[in-house]
């Protein structure tokens, strides 16, 4: 006779690795690396996405909520959701990705309303769930795509420093580590570029990689704990990037400097509660995190 305490020898079959969450209508912060395509990020995507189409996790068909862009993500393995929303805000959004499919390259009006209407989800979810380890990298990603917009437009994230006739410093921001990555097209180290980057950044820890990676140094930020601290951070890095223009790019830097005294630098992260911005709130706003 058989009792339920006997041993099992083949523990791991126990674990597929995969599970059966259907994801439509999930909210969910995603990785570089779990895009499908493999593509490279743009300049306006945050990393936070609606599910569009969620039935299969391994391909999930996603709307990134900063730039309006449909991409397949592989959330197979581990996701982290940030909220849901209602069948009929699905409903609307494949509607107006719809109107958008329909006229094909001109239809310029409409995927600004995609871009628009997605951002207005992502504000109000991170409104909502406050600033804490689950949203941090959100607020960071939004906070430096408005650095870049400020500084560098470009369809990249990324701020480009022209450092002489043949050099180009690219400074680009690890949301995740928070730290920046600084890449030079001169192979040669730079010890004036280095002690540079540490006048300027004196919050990070400046240090070397290694040579077969693409970039030349880390600097490496202590985490934000709270709203502020995270404002404080992204105004440190603005600042940074300001000063290593006036050192390379003289000329350019006072021409930035005098639009940003004009018309201000933009401001994205000011549209959220700060009084609200930490995750001392109810339990309900807490965001979960899936291993599927």
């Amino acid at each position: 006779m058989r009792t339920a305490s006997y041993a099992r020898f083949d523990t791991l079959a126990e674990f597929p690795g995969t599970g059966d969450l259907s994801l439509t209508r999930a909210i969910v912060r995603y990785r570089d690396e779990q895009r499908v395509d493999g593509g490279a990020t743009e300049a306006d995507d945050i990393g936070v996405a609606l599910v569009v189409d969620g039935e299969y996790a391994a391909a999930a068909e996603a709307l990134d909520l900063g730039s309006g862009r449909m991409l397949y993500l592989d959330l197979s393995t581990g996701v982290v959701i940030l909220d849901w929303v209602y069948a009929s805000t699905l409903d609307y959004v494949r509607m107006l990705l719809r109107i958008q499919e329909a006229q094909g390259a001109a239809a310029v009006d409409e995927a600004r309303s995609v871009r628009r209407y997605g951002e207005s989800i992502a504000l109000g979810v991170l409104d909502r769930l406050g600033f804490g380890a689950f949203t941090r990298p959100t607020y960071l990603r939004m906070g430096f795509r408005d650095i870049v917009r400020d500084l560098d437009p470009n369809e990249h994230s990324v701020v480009r420093v022209a450092a002489g006739a043949d050099d180009r410093i690219e400074v680009r921001f690890d949301c995740d580590t928070n730290a920046l990555l600084v890449r030079c097209s001169r192979p040669a180290d730079d010890a004036r570029l280095r002690r540079l980057l540490a006048a300027l950044f004196p919050g990070a820890h400046v240090r070397p990689l290694p040579p077969d990676t693409r970039a030349r140094y880390q600097l490496r930020f202590p985490l934000p704990e709270t709203f502020e601290d995270a404002r404080e951070l992204l105004r440190e890095i603005r600042d940074g990037l300001l000063g290593l223009f006036a050192n390379f790019e003289p000329e350019r830097h006072r021409a930035v400097r005098h639009a940003l005294d004009v018309f201000g630098p933009r401001d994205t992260l000011g549209q959220l509660d700060r009084g609200a911005a930490d995750l001392s709130r109810a339990p309900s706003a807490r965001p979960s995190a899936v291993v599927a």
